[in-house]
């Protein structure tokens, strides 16, 4: 942003800033795909996904530093992965400054990615599981790649200390009431609505929801008639009972049980009462839905046979892609130069005798 705004001002060094964290988080989030699926194709429409989700496009053209902080999630599941399946320290590298700078630009992509992390490691564990003669080996190796990792998370939250008397005297100071979450909440046929809902739209999911469920039973199936695809498929369950985590989470208060995932979280976990949007933890939507698709489509592709296995999983693909596109119009964003809400504050303030 700074050397965009040197360049040619401010909102072409916005404009920059997010374009080249559109591409960064695709080809992030295609290594990551790359891991779980043998076909770079496949894996590459997968990734594709990352950028389409209209939530990443919600945040991102409303100003919100977490639409391009998103970026750092793919980058941390991808140093997670390598670090517990390849056992080597550049994952704990990659882990530590994803974390780092997922701090740096967002709290809550942040607080979100630290959630994140042991279900990440459960999920490289389940598709590269060691022997049982070789576990023990295998957590010590895993402790040596992971050991990395603690600079960049110790970093992060050095600096959070570092901000926290700044916070303590600001609105955040002893957390948010339910009342306020509530408002920012949205409710579930948000999930599927093409109405202009306000806070309600930014859950949305529609073809990508009913895509990753209906692929569940193809994936089973698959499972069920070739052995190699086990793995697979439990991590392809695992995948979408986060999905659901992470969508009953986003609901609030709203959610099922007077949003019993949320007060769970916000019972347990420090600093969880703070947050007054719970569909910022959409964030890892992308990551999820783009990893979960690179298992299912070969699957969908293995069920139907010649042509149509190609057909059909690309047809689904094309559905989802126009869906998402028909959300979200992204345009350049051009900055004010002036605030007339603002400007009408301080003249009211004026008229009314008083120092704005």
């Amino acid at each position: 942003f700074a050397a965009g705004s040197l360049v040619a001002g401010r909102a072409f060094g916005m404009n920059l800033v997010g374009w080249v964290s559109l591409w960064l988080t695709l080809w992030l989030t295609w290594r990551l795909t790359r891991r779980y699926c043998d076909d770079p194709l496949w894996g590459g429409l997968a990734a594709v996904v990352s950028i389409l989700v209209p939530f990443r496009w919600i945040a991102q053209l409303g100003g919100s530093p977490g639409g391009v902080t998103m970026m750092m999630v793919p980058l941390l599941c991808w140093g997670l992965d390598i670090a517990v399946r390849d056992r080597h320290w550049r994952g704990g590298v990659l882990t530590g400054l994803a974390a780092l700078l997922a701090c740096w630009g967002d709290v809550q992509v942040f607080f979100f990615c630290g959630l994140f992390m042991p279900f990440w490691c459960l999920l490289a564990w389940v598709a590269n599981p060691p022997a049982r003669g070789e576990r023990a080996a295998c957590f010590r190796a895993w402790a040596v790649a992971l050991s990395p990792s603690l600079v960049g998370i110790g970093a992060a939250f050095w600096y959070r200390a570092f901000l926290q008397p700044f916070l303590a005297t600001s609105t955040m100071q002893g957390g948010r009431s339910i009342d306020v979450v509530a408002k920012f909440s949205p409710v579930w046929y948000g999930w599927f609505s093409w109405e202009n809902l306000g806070v309600h739209n930014h859950v949305y999911l529609g073809t990508g929801l009913v895509l990753l469920v209906g692929l569940l039973p193809v994936v089973v199936w698959v499972r069920g008639t070739r052995r190699e695809a086990g793995q697979s498929a439990w991590c392809y369950l695992l995948l979408l009972a986060a999905f659901v985590g992470v969508m009953l989470f986003a609901l609030g208060p709203h959610g099922p049980g007077n949003g019993l995932v949320f007060n769970l979280v916000r019972a347990v976990i420090p600093g969880a009462d703070m947050m007054r949007q719970p569909a910022r933890s959409f964030c890892l939507i992308p990551t999820l839905l783009a990893v979960a698709l690179a298992l299912g489509l070969p699957a969908l592709r293995q069920v139907f046979p010649g042509r149509w296995g190609w057909r059909v999983p690309v047809f689904a693909m094309l559905l989802l892609v126009f869906d998402y596109a028909l959300q979200v119009r992204a345009t350049v964003c051009l900055l004010d130069k002036e605030q007339g809400a603002y400007a009408a504050i301080v003249a009211d303030s004026r008229a009314n005798g008083n120092v704005p």
